[in-house]
C-alpha cells in the first residue's frame, strides 16, 4: 500500500505531481500580471500619444500658422512701402504705373492674412498688440493711398511733395507699426517654444512611467 500510494504521487520521469501544479499556478499569475502590466502601460501610452497630439496640433494652429501669418504680413508691409517709393521716386511714367499696381497687390496680400491672424492669437498681450496695430493701419493706409494717388506722376514738384509727405507723416507711423509686429513675432515665438519644452517634459515623463510599469512585471 504504502509503494503503490508512493508512486501515485509521482508522474512521468519522477517528477512530483503537485510540483507541477504549483509551478503551472506560479507561472499562470506571472503571465496574467504581465499581460495586465502590458496592457496598463499601452493604455498610458495611448492617452500620452493622444494629449501629445492634440497638443502639437494646438501649437501648429496658434503658433506655428500665427508665425507664418505674421511673417507673411511683415514681408507685404515692407514691400508695399518699397513700392510706394518707387511710385514717387521713378521718373518714367510705365514704371511708376507698374509700382502703382505692385502697391495694390501688397496692400490685398497684407489685408488677407491680417485679417485672419487674429483667429491664431492665444494671449492678452497678442491680441492687445493686434488691436494695436489695426488703430494704426487705418491711418496708415489711408495716407499712403493718398501719397500714391497724389505721388504717381513723373513730374519733379509732385514727386518731391509726396516724398516729404512720406517721410514726414508715413515713415513715422511705419516705424511704429513695424515695431509692433515685431513684438508680435517673438512673443509667438517665445510662447511656441515654451508650449513645446512643456510638451517635451510630458513626453520623457510618460516614457519614465511607462519604463516603470515595465519594469515592474519582470
Amino acid at each position: 500500500m504504502t509503494n503503490n500510494a508512493r508512486k501515485d504521487t509521482y508522474g512521468k520521469g519522477g517528477v512530483v505531481m503537485g510540483g507541477n501544479v504549483r509551478i503551472e499556478q506560479r507561472l499562470t499569475k506571472t503571465f496574467v500580471r504581465v499581460v495586465v502590466i502590458a496592457a496598463v502601460a499601452a493604455v498610458i501610452a495611448l492617452i500620452a500619444l493622444g494629449v501629445a497630439v492634440n497638443r502639437y496640433s494646438y501649437a501648429l494652429t496658434h503658433y506655428g500658422f500665427a508665425q507664418g501669418d505674421i511673417g507673411h504680413v511683415m514681408v507685404s508691409f515692407a514691400d508695399a512701402r518699397s513700392a510706394t517709393r518707387g511710385v514717387i521716386g521713378y521718373t518714367e511714367q510705365e514704371a511708376i504705373d507698374e509700382s502703382v499696381n505692385h502697391y495694390h497687390e501688397l496692400k490685398t496680400t497684407f489685408d488677407t492674412y491680417w485679417s485672419t491672424l487674429d483667429e491664431h492669437l492665444v494671449s492678452a498681450y497678442d491680441k492687445d498688440l493686434y488691436s494695436q496695430v489695426q488703430a494704426g493701419l487705418d491711418e496708415y493706409w489711408a495716407i499712403n493711398d493718398e501719397i500714391v494717388e497724389e505721388g504717381a506722376s513723373p513730374n519733379v514738384a509732385i514727386m518731391t511733395a509726396a516724398q516729404h509727405r512720406e517721410f514726414d507723416e508715413l515713415d513715422p507711423l511705419y516705424d511704429k507699426i513695424y515695431t509692433d509686429l515685431e513684438a508680435l513675432m517673438q512673443s509667438n515665438v517665445e510662447e511656441g517654444d515654451k508650449l513645446d519644452g512643456a510638451l517635451h517634459v510630458m513626453s520623457n515623463i510618460m516614457i519614465g512611467v511607462i519604463v516603470l510599469i515595465i519594469a515592474g512585471a519582470v
